[in-house]
């Protein structure tokens, strides 16, 4: 897992869309900390988004929360993500 680590702190240079979702809340899995920093190390087209008094797993957050999660991740995609015509 270390290395898993090591490599994301070097940058990986990921050349697709990447977005990255976390509560802002640590719990003894995560550090929301950890995911907004490191996540910009992925690459260069990386987006990541905030969802305060979300869950760990988000969309097993509240109601509110929950559809504000799907609605962000689906308008991402659109924006990001080129379907043929």
């Amino acid at each position: 897992m270390n290395d898993a680590f090591d490599k994301v702190h070097k940058g990986l240079g990921l050349e697709c869309p990447v977005l990255s979702m976390h509560s802002d809340a640590a719990d003894i899995v995560l550090d929301w900390r950890h995911i907004a920093r490191w996540s910009r190390m992925l690459g260069p087209n990386v987006t990541v988004m905030a969802f305060p008094g979300a869950w760990h797993d988000l969309i097993c957050s509240p109601g509110r929360i929950r559809e504000e999660v799907f609605s962000q991740l689906f308008a991402w995609a659109e924006r990001t993500v080129a379907l043929p015509a």
